[in-house]
């Protein structure tokens, strides 16, 4: 998927970009195995995302200006995956570079997710284990 309007954009060409303003949380099955570029970016109203245990890559800026950080919004990210995924260019551009962001990790990639993502200001959390 592209955004409309790449300097600018607000909205992409997803099947779904007419409710992007209205998803307030996401739920990606286990099923799911790659979410591509721009896949839910500009979801402006979003404030949780539960990502499955075989989600394997993340596309460029698939979660992109996602939330309402302008405003400090408090935002989580479930990531239940048995292995570190790809991690495109980008992922979250905007949305990784907010301190109310949370992103719980399964326990044993910890360090991994920490390593990854190092330059953010995210919080990255380890999940309990189950």
């Amino acid at each position: 998927y592209e955004p409309n309007i790449e300097e600018l954009g607000t909205t992409s060409n997803a099947p779904w970009a007419m409710y992007l303003p209205e998803i307030e949380n996401i739920v990606i099955g286990d099923s799911v195995t790659m979410l591509s570029d721009y896949s839910f970016a500009f979801a402006s109203s979003l404030k949780t995302v539960s990502v499955g245990k075989n989600v394997s890559s993340l596309g460029w800026r698939c979660f992109y200006r996602c939330g309402d950080f302008e405003n400090g919004a408090d935002m989580s990210f479930t990531f239940n995956s048995t292995k570190l995924p790809y991690i495109g260019i980008d992922v979250m551009g905007w949305t990784w570079n907010d301190s109310n962001v949370k992103v719980y990790v399964p326990a044993d990639l910890l360090e991994q997710w920490q390593g990854a993502l190092s330059r953010h200001e995210i919080q990255i959390i380890a999940l309990d284990p189950q």
